[in-house]
C-alpha cells in the first residue's frame, strides 16, 4: 500500500518490475516513488521512477518545478492544504514553487536578493 500525493492510499500488487525494483534498493520506506502503467506489445508493466528520500525531495528544486509545471495540464491550482505532515509539506512546496514560477524574472531576482526565497 501506498499513499498518493493525492492524498489516497493505494493497493499496488507485488509484481516482477517491485521486485526488480526492491532487489536494486529502490521503493524503501519513505521514498518518493512514481509508478506508472506502461503497456509494451499490449502488454501492462509498471514503470517505476524512484526518487530517493521523500524529505529530501522537499528541497529538489528541479523536481518540484517539474511537478508544479504538469499541475496545470492536469486541470489542478495548488491551494491551501489541509494535510498535515509530510504530505502538508509537499503540497506547501508545490504551491510556492508555482508562485516563484509567476513570478517575472526581475521580481525573482529581487526575491532572492532580499532572502525571501522559499
Amino acid at each position: 500500500m501506498l499513499e498518493g500525493t493525492d492524498a489516497k492510499v493505494h493497493l499496488i500488487y507485488h509484481t516482477q518490475e517491485i521486485e526488480e525494483g526492491r532487489r536494486a534498493g529502490e521503493l524503501a520506506v519513505n521514498s518518493f516513488v512514481r509508478l506508472e502503467k506502461r503497456f509494451a506489445d499490449g502488454i501492462p508493466h509498471i514503470e517505476i521512477s524512484d526518487h530517493g528520500d521523500a524529505d529530501a525531495l522537499l528541497k529538489d528544486r528541479g523536481l518540484m518545478n517539474k511537478q508544479a509545471q504538469t499541475l496545470p495540464r492536469q486541470g489542478i491550482t495548488p491551494d491551501k492544504s489541509v494535510w498535515g505532515g509530510w504530505l502538508g509539506q509537499y503540497h506547501q512546496a508545490l504551491r510556492d514553487t508555482v508562485e516563484r514560477q509567476a513570478l517575472s524574472p526581475k521580481e525573482r531576482s529581487a526575491q532572492k536578493s532580499s532572502g525571501r526565497e522559499r
